[in-house]
């Protein structure tokens, strides 16, 4: 199996740890001493856009990530099955495409990773081409560059841009959990080795894999995809402290060894911990899906110690196994509006809060 269809299929998989949380939750709730509270809000939802609406003789197949523009109120949307990258608007309707398939500039086969920048540029990874390419909000290709990874040890790759413009990525195999990284592609610098979880570098290449982040204040964090826990590391790259979020929740909890694989596997199989992780506005949101109840999505606000501080509960109009598949998250108006994507049924929400 290549490396793009890891990565696709380990968000289908979806965090079995998480797939199991459930407390009783009404205006607020915390853990089993109470210490720790947070609000619970309750929103509804409505179709934003769904396989059933053409435009240019296409339809969303599985749209898996979407991205809010800074400066207008459109919506980048990441349809990976075909690929392609689309504009809509905060209504639901299509603007535009960017880009096309295909190997020449301006082309992609199989992107992996998008992100926004400051100025609504367009950033996209190809991991078969293994090539950033970057376009102006009007679908202008402005900029390219290679950034290759060891396909041998590992080739997760998954990047932000920062707020200064500059691009943030985890791609461990290359021995740190971030290289920080120009528009032209140039090293700015690499920042934290990995942790040696085990003897073996692929494994410990392995573990480091997560949702990289630079907060406001030029700190960096990791949210790591198959150990249940979230690194900091402040803004000169010296560590700071690591957190396993599964603290708010005891009764889940079990040692960091347990999730470790063995110095002989051969082959690695993995959970993952996060579908998507959000970083706006000094907070980090992070949707989670119940086992027992597949149409109930609850979306944790976290600040920027890991600790919850407001918790979104929003019930799905379409209930089935598929709703299980809850990928990309996007807030569209701070925390009063946001996104879910729900590819497997070719459907995306718009979440609301009714007492706004």
């Amino acid at each position: 199996m290549n490396r793009s269809s890891y990565n696709i299929l380990s968000l289908t998989l979806i965090i079995n740890i998480f797939m199991n949380f459930g407390c009783n939750k009404n205006n607020a709730t915390g853990d089993k001493e109470g210490i720790i509270k947070y609000a619970v809000v309750n929103y509804a939802c409505s179709t934003f856009v769904s396989y059933d609406y053409e435009f240019e003789g296409n339809a969303l197949v599985f749209p898996l990530y979407m991205k809010k523009f800074n400066k207008v109120d459109d919506i980048l949307i990441f349809d990976s099955r075909k690929p392609c990258i689309y504009i809509f608007s905060k209504d639901g309707k299509y603007v535009r495409s960017i880009g096309r398939r295909g190997q020449g500039p301006g082309e992609y086969i199989s992107i992996i990773c998008i992100d926004i920048d400051n100025d609504d540029n367009i950033y996209i990874y190809d991991n078969t081409i293994r090539r950033f390419s970057i376009f102006s909000y009007q679908g202008k290709l402005i900029g390219e560059f290679s950034f290759r990874v060891s396909s041998t040890v590992s080739d997760f790759f998954m990047f932000k841009i920062t707020q200064n413009n500059e691009i943030l990525v985890n791609a461990p195999a290359r021995g740190f959990y971030f290289n920080l990284l120009k528009k032209d592609g140039n090293i700015i610098r690499d920042i934290a080795s990995i942790k040696n979880y085990r003897k073996r570098f692929d494994l410990n290449a392995f573990l480091a894999e997560g949702f990289p982040f630079q907060d406001n204040e030029g700190n960096y964090y990791i949210f790591l995809q198959h150990l249940p826990l979230v690194k900091k590391f402040n803004a000169n790259g010296e560590f700071v402290f690591e957190r396993n979020f599964l603290d708010d929740f005891p009764e889940y909890k079990r040692p960091i060894s347990s999730y470790l694989p063995p110095e002989e596997s051969k082959s690695i199989s993995f959970s993952s911990f996060h579908a998507d992780v959000m970083y706006k506005n000094g907070y980090f949101y992070n949707p989670v899906v119940k086992k027992e109840k597949t149409d109930i999505v609850e979306l944790y606000e976290y600040d920027e110690n890991i600790k919850i501080t407001k918790e979104y509960i929003v019930k799905l109009p379409q209930i089935g196994i598929f709703t299980l598949n809850i990928f990309g998250c996007e807030l569209i108006n701070d925390a009063d509006e946001f996104l879910l994507s729900v590819p497997t049924l070719s459907y995306i929400y718009k979440c609301y809060n009714t007492n706004k």
